[in-house]
């Protein structure tokens, strides 16, 4: 049986991953959201990465990693975790995937996740790393 997506082809392009809003991404080392474009915001945590920005008081959690530990992050390897128009559901699925994976963001981020969910998400994680060893 043919369906109506199966007869009519995609007309759009696919939208660069740069150019994307409205997302939640993962920079290896890293779990951010952004309504930005991505190319804006990867652009700002490059400059605040920069010596420049060292003794800067009010860094980025990701700002602050780089400068304590002396990691790199990998901005070529930026990836979509989620795409997501409204402020709270962006807010939390950013919470999730803080909580699902290890990340330089303040643990602050995630202080308004029910502990519920926590407990969930904590015996999921726990399944995660089970199975990918």
């Amino acid at each position: 049986m043919n369906t109506v997506k199966k007869v009519y082809t995609r007309l759009k392009d696919k939208v660069k991953l740069e150019c994307m809003s409205n997302v939640v991404y993962k920079i290896p080392c890293s779990c951010n959201k952004t309504s930005q474009y991505v190319k804006k915001r990867i652009a700002q945590h490059k400059f605040n990465c920069k010596n420049v920005n060292v003794l800067k008081e009010n860094k980025t959690a990701l700002a602050a990693h780089h400068f304590d530990s002396g990691h790199s992050f990998g901005f070529d390897n930026v990836e979509i975790v989620d795409t997501e128009r409204v402020h709270l559901k962006k807010n939390i699925s950013e919470m999730i995937q803080i909580t699902l994976h290890d990340s330089v963001n303040y643990r602050t981020d995630t202080q308004n996740l029910s502990t519920a969910y926590n407990q969930i998400l904590d015996i999921y994680k726990k399944e995660l790393q089970r199975c990918q060893t």
